[in-house]
């Protein structure tokens, strides 16, 4: 079996931490991120990390539908999505998501290129994966101009 990189964004294979990390808590401090992922254990532990790195997460769903019900109703930065949550494909939070012009990184353990080409230049984290690899992911999304860490309030 081939092993993937830990993260890549369209048909570019990025290198692990190819960019510089130093105080990336300062960048990502106030990031609202949501979450859909359907492993409770992760997700426990997806919220402390971003927590640590100073984002807010505003939101988690573990089923689809949830999250398409989130998305009815609130705003945040990027989200971070499994590719299959509790009741199937991500697809439909990932339509919804490009159709409002949302970033999202897709953390899957589903290797790179099984995933739909809808996801375009979305930021895929292959599973497993360290917290700098999310680190570095979320960087790399704000590096590539799509969002910007906004107020809370």
């Amino acid at each position: 079996m081939k092993s993937e990189p830990p993260f890549q964004t369209g048909q570019e294979v990025l290198p692990p931490r190819a960019q510089p990390l130093s105080d990336a808590s300062a960048t990502l401090s106030g990031l609202r991120v949501f979450l859909a992922e359907d492993e409770p254990m992760l997700l426990l532990a997806l919220e402390e990390v971003l927590g640590d790195l100073g984002c807010k997460v505003v939101g988690t769903a573990t089923r689809v539908k949830e999250a398409l019900a989130f998305l009815a109703h609130h705003t945040f930065d990027v989200a971070v999505l499994d590719g299959t949550l509790a009741d199937g494909s991500v697809d439909p939070v990932v339509d919804a998501l490009i159709a409002r012009g949302t970033p999202f990184i897709i953390a899957s353990g589903v290797a790179s290129t099984d995933l739909p080409t809808k996801y375009g230049s979305a930021v895929i984290l292959q599973k497993p994966y360290k917290d700098a690899d999310l680190r570095q992911a979320l960087l790399l999304v704000l590096a590539q101009g799509l969002i910007g860490p906004k107020p809370i309030t």
